[in-house]
């Protein structure tokens, strides 16, 4: 294994132990943290099935121009742009709730 792996995963490690750590030791309720960890949770997810979708489309596409005729880069974006708003459309109210939720973030002095 290379060194340059390693110290990455170790890197990875060191950043979810300190995130849990943080939230243990968080000066609010265990409601509202629980709350913020989930819909964190959720947008991460959210992320991880983006990238997914992405990844996979990229598989798709390359079958594709093995079977047809090669696109160009502009086409390509194009589509990965489209597809992107497709994906963002399926998820409607996300928006409202995300600023709402920003909102509740903010400290109170």
């Amino acid at each position: 294994m290379s060194e340059r792996g390693s110290g990455f995963g170790g890197f990875l490690l060191g950043v979810m132990v300190g995130a849990v750590v943080g939230l243990l030791f968080a000066p609010e309720a265990g409601e509202g943290t629980r709350h913020k960890l989930s819909r964190r949770l959720r947008d991460l997810r959210d992320a991880a099935e983006e990238k997914a979708d992405e990844v996979r489309g990229l598989l798709e596409a390359e079958e594709e121009s093995e079977e047809a005729s090669p696109r160009s880069t502009r086409e390509e974006l194009q589509r990965r742009l489209q597809a992107a708003r497709r994906r963002r459309r399926r998820r409607p109210g996300e928006a409202e709730v995300a600023a709402a939720d920003e909102e509740e973030d903010e400290p109170v002095a």
